[in-house]
């Protein structure tokens, strides 16, 4: 019994590498060809390194958005993330600021109409990142996609909006 045991684990084992020879192709060759090889080596996928956003300070944005009327997305462990910032002008588009891995990034909102526009939320872009704040009574959730593929979602944060 343990003979036969151990011809079945053996057997078992090696089948990858039989059916490897049998169509005359490395393990590596199959596995590239099945999108599920990955050298060893290799650097974290974008998927793999998570979104990171730093906290804003009233500095940061006053600098970067002016000091109008804001809207600000404070997680839910007490950090704002974002900041949005309408203007006076309501045919114009608002922005959007967020500081991603150390680098502040000034986005565009996606509609025009000052303030009003995002009290209720909104989607920001600068053609690389993505916010999108979803905000009702107080409350919001934000999510950040990056280009190459990874998003993060911050939920149960508070958006709110005045000067």
């Amino acid at each position: 019994m343990h003979l036969r045991l151990s011809v079945v684990l053996s057997l078992t084992a090696a089948l990858p590498l039989a059916l490897a020879a049998c169509s005359g192709k490395s393990e590596e060759e199959i596995a590239k060809e099945n999108n599920t090889y990955l050298p060893a080596d290799a650097p974290p996928t974008a998927k793999e390194r998570p979104i990171l956003l730093d906290a804003l300070t009233q500095a940061d944005y006053e600098a970067r958005l002016g000091s109008g009327p804001t809207c600000r997305f404070t997680s839910a462990d007490g950090r704002e993330l974002f900041v949005a910032a309408g203007p006076a002008n309501g045919a114009a588009k608002g922005k959007g600021l967020l500081k991603l891995g150390g680098d502040f990034r000034t986005l565009q909102a996606d509609t025009a109409g000052g303030i009003e526009a995002i009290q209720n939320g909104g989607r920001f872009s600068d053609g690389n990142v993505i916010a999108v704040i979803e905000a009702a009574g107080g409350q919001g959730d934000l999510t950040v996609a990056i280009a190459d593929g990874n998003e993060a979602r911050f939920d149960a944060g508070l958006w709110a909006c005045g000067a």
